[in-house]
């Protein structure tokens, strides 16, 4: 779906400590595979050493197009999400909570400053429990005021969204 003048771009918050640890792991892995290729023969060596190096440039491949293609759009009904070759797409009916969260949990997010986006699924998927979205956004609060005005039945309170109270009789 192609982005309208409605729609709000929210670029990802990126902490540099967890490109430095990827850099590092990768590196290691690296240096390791160098030094148990010394061990080979001269004639193997350079098999031996093909596969592991070809896996890490797609590893790397892989990381650069997270960390290059991450980001999060408010559409006209729906909160988009980008990350590499993952696209994630929640309509903003299904949005049942936002909360700050500093989990290490797996989500499209670069940082642990992030949001936990609580959500209902709908069809068939239903079935699945849902697990929450984690994103972070680079302006959590500008997120969650814009993501706000477009879900009615949720208020913010304390810098989170949350359920309307239903009205009383």
């Amino acid at each position: 779906m192609k982005a309208t003048r409605t729609d709000q771009e929210f670029p990802p918050r990126r902490d540099a400590w967890l490109l430095v640890l990827i850099v590092i792991s990768m590196s290691a892995a690296l240096v390791g595979t160098v030094v148990a290729a010394i061990n080979e023969p001269p004639e193997t060596r350079a098999g031996f050493l093909a596969a592991p190096v070809l896996a890490m440039l797609a590893a790397a491949a892989m990381i650069a197009w997270v960390w290059r293609d991450t980001g999060y759009r408010l559409g006209r009904s729906a909160l988009h999400v980008r990350s590499g070759p993952v696209r994630r797409r929640v309509e903003y009916v299904d949005i049942l909570e936002v909360r700050h969260s500093r989990l290490p949990l797996s989500g499209p997010a670069l940082s642990l400053r992030r949001l936990r986006i609580k959500r209902r699924r709908r069809g068939w998927r239903r079935l699945l429990p849902a697990k929450p979205l984690m994103i972070a956004p680079r302006d959590r609060e500008g997120f969650i005021r814009s993501l706000a005005r477009r879900c009615p039945h949720l208020h913010e309170q304390d810098g989170v969204l949350m359920p309307r109270e239903p009205a009383s009789h």
